[in-house]
């Protein structure tokens, strides 16, 4: 069993995954300043410091004593419409708090991982013939916030070159499932069935057609575990390599609820990728990793 730390670990994906670690017997410490995530989801087993990533000399003195062996990167900004409007508040958290915590863990004798949560819209826009999205394929964000993970993924690769550890990028799509807010713009699932349920107006951005492919918080936390043991240095797409578009998402969903209301239609977003399908055979391979919920069911345990 290993020391263990998850930064973002109160959040919708970081609490279910130091939940999952808390299970399997690590010795598992949270990083996060409950701007968005909640304290009630800190696993009574783990141990929790109330710290901002920005703060260097807090973050350091942390990271010194827990001496963690494997990193779980996931606190971050992840909002593209708030990365469109505030660049410079989605840099200062995604580019300075991510360099922030790997010059506090790059010497650390007992790091042997990190793992980087980083996200499908490092990609941006990409040639319908190219879809599914691989790994080695052109990176060009169309959102701040796809560039601000992108420049992540480079820091961590040049620090765990330089210091020695492994530096393991998963670039997840859309994730969905319990615990997620319905106040951020990637909550859409979300958003629909609480709206929904509540008959209230849903909004669709843009014309529908857009497309996404959701993944399962579940099964991120799976790939999360997978790479964990995974004992290199390399990029995975964490996906269900299935694509949805939005208005075929709405629809969807009011069938599971049995619910029958139109949606209305309003501007794309700024900075929203219109398709979106990444390959995730990579990760079938080396990780021995595979998505084991489908949109339906998982649709139903989030209702539920």
């Amino acid at each position: 069993m290993k020391e263990v730390m998850v930064t973002g670990g109160a959040g919708f994906i970081g609490s279910h995954l130091q939940d999952a670690l808390v299970e399997q017997g690590h010795a598992v410490t949270v990083i996060d300043n409950l701007s968005h995530g909640l304290r009630q989801t800190v696993n009574k087993r783990a141990t929790f410091y109330e710290v901002d990533i920005r703060n260097q000399d807090q973050l350091t003195a942390v990271v010194k004593d827990v001496r963690p062996e494997v990193i779980f990167h996931l606190a971050a900004q992840t909002d593209v419409s708030t990365s469109m409007m505030y660049p410079t508040v989605d840099h200062d958290i995604n580019v300075r708090g991510t360099v922030i915590l790997l010059s506090a863990a790059r010497n650390l004798s007992t790091l042997e991982t990190i793992v980087f949560s980083s996200s499908a819209a490092v990609y941006g826009d990409v040639n319908q013939d190219k879809l599914p999205v691989v790994e080695d394929c052109e990176t060009n964000p169309k959102s701040f916030y796809g560039l601000s993970k992108l420049t992540g993924e480079k820091y961590l690769e040049l620090f765990g070159s330089e210091a020695g550890f492994n530096g393991i990028v998963l670039r997840y799509s859309n994730v969905y499932g319990p615990r997620q807010s319905i106040l951020s713009e990637g909550g859409v699932i979300s958003t629909f069935i609480n709206r929904t349920l509540r008959g209230r107006a849903v909004t669709i951005n843009g014309d529908g057609h857009n497309t996404r492919d959701y993944i399962y918080v579940g099964d991120i936390v799976r790939a999360n575990l997978a790479a964990m043991s995974y004992d290199d240095s390399n990029t995975f797409n964490i996906s269900s390599n299935t694509e949805i578009s939005t208005q075929e998402l709405f629809r969807l969903i009011t069938q599971v609820l049995g619910i029958e209301i139109p949606p209305a239609y309003g501007p794309i977003r700024i900075g929203d990728i219109y398709r979106s399908r990444l390959c995730n055979q990579k990760a079938i391979d080396l990780l021995k990793w595979i998505p084991q919920v489908n949109l339906t069911d998982g649709i139903k345990r989030m209702i539920e």
